[in-house]
């Protein structure tokens, strides 16, 4: 807000990388990054902010970015029962109402997981009445969010300045109080460190889809019936 307090304005508290983008911006200007320069003004001033590919406004302080890491079979059936309340919750009526006849799989929308998966069993069972179709979307949606979150967990272990903190079975204020006593002490490799289980690995190569409300087949066809 010191710095250019119009951009502040415009800018979620939350938007890290937006704010850091800022933050350079008006730095190298000098006054407020909102004023009105031409191209070739712009191209000189902004040419100072570009740095080598891989470095950002992270490298010029010193941050402590706690990544909270949960147990991955916990992870894995709560994945699972979030795909069913979504859908119990009126996914697919919600994409017969924004798509229609017209499924424009360009969109960003429909290339989201869950809008892909239920785009996908509309055009396989337009009548919504089969069970095997069901089945197999439901599937579909789940594996494909389970490994969306398997990269998301692979994208935050690349990154050096973020720190695994295991959190499962643990409460809000046990979690609070153990980050501050182990920002404290200084070794953030040691302490955050995540634990590597060997076996738990094996489980979840053999994992299986578990069904919360869609367990039998009456449960589907009810479901299905109140759909239409």
């Amino acid at each position: 807000e010191t710095l250019d307090s119009q951009r502040a304005k415009s800018i979620s508290k939350n938007d890290f990388f937006r704010l850091s983008r800022a933050i350079e911006v008006a730095e190298v200007m000098k006054q407020n990054s909102s004023e009105n320069f031409s191209n070739d003004e712009k191209e000189g001033l902004l040419s100072q902010l570009r740095r080598p590919r891989g470095s950002n406004l992270i490298d010029d302080f010193e941050w402590i970015t706690i990544h909270l890491v949960e147990d991955r079979m916990d992870l894995c059936k709560r994945i699972d029962k979030r795909c069913e309340d979504m859908i119990k919750l009126g996914l697919i009526q919600e994409v017969i109402k924004y798509f229609g006849g017209n499924k424009n799989r360009e969109t960003m929308p429909a290339l989201a997981i869950g809008y892909r998966q239920t785009i996908d069993y509309i055009e396989d069972d337009p009548t919504l009445s089969k069970i095997p179709p069901f089945i197999n979307y439901l599937e579909r949606f789940k594996i494909s969010t389970r490994q969306y979150a398997k990269r998301q967990m692979t994208w935050f272990r690349t990154k050096h300045y973020m720190y695994p903190l295991v959190i499962t079975g643990r409460t809000i204020e046990d979690i609070s109080q153990n980050i501050c006593q182990l920002t404290q002490t200084g070794d953030l490799k040691t302490n955050f460190e995540a634990p590597k289980d060997e076996k738990l690995s094996k489980k979840m190569k053999s994992y299986k889809s578990e069904s919360f409300q869609f367990k039998t087949y009456e449960q589907i066809l009810l479901f299905l019936e109140k759909t239409k």
